[in-house]
């Protein structure tokens, strides 16, 4: 049931970005959509196994409930994210990540109206940012690696399909501010739920 949860909360920045894009127009080809899912999927197992690691090398229950406070925390975070910088300097690899987080439009970084590989690499990366600290958080509170991020790039690949397909229609029905408040309210259930276990 947490697994399951956890891959929707870290899915809806897709949903978001999909709408982004499929508003615009942007075209991106189902093998980059399932590539965009592999990446999310791949950052989330690392950060996971990580987190899984850091909870054996940790007293017994102690880990479990740094990881819960860690989705909390995250889910705050979220919620109110830290003032933004008007523009970082381009050209590096990782920046362009941060720049395609912020704003998924510039992840059609030449403007053909398609995704190139390059550019589904970059957004999937960029749509991993979240996972990270997820990952780590969830790891460390005893989830299972595998099955989350399987859940996680399957999701992902759904999530961003929908947003794609369907994404002047869903920002007629929901507003972009609820589908970008709701993670971090669903983060900090997730891990209040994990902390009174």
């Amino acid at each position: 049931m947490a697994t399951l949860v956890l891959a929707l909360i870290v899915s809806l920045d897709g949903l978001i970005a999909g709408s982004t894009l499929g508003l615009r127009k942007v075209k991106i080809p189902v093998s980059l959509v399932c590539l965009v899912g592999l990446t999310s999927a791949c950052v989330m197992y690392v950060s996971m196994s990580l987190g899984e690691a850091l909870r054996r090398a940790t007293v017994a229950g102690l880990a479990e409930n740094i990881g819960a406070s860690l989705l909390v925390m995250l889910g705050l975070l979220l919620l109110f994210p830290p003032k933004k910088n008007d523009k970082a300097p381009s050209g590096q690899w990782g920046l362009k990540v941060v720049e395609v987080w912020r704003d998924p439009l510039l992840a059609d970084h030449d403007h053909s109206g398609e995704i190139s590989i390059r550019e589904a690499i970059v957004l999937g990366l960029a749509l991993a940012l979240d996972s990270l600290g997820a990952g780590v958080g969830a790891g460390m509170a005893g989830l299972a690696p595998v099955m989350s991020s399987l859940y996680v790039g399957v999701s992902k690949i759904v999530a961003l399909s929908i947003g794609i397909s369907f994404g002047a229609k869903l920002s007629q029905v929901v507003s972009e501010k609820v589908l970008t408040m709701l993670p971090g309210v669903m983060l900090i259930v997730l891990g209040c739920w994990r902390m009174a276990r």
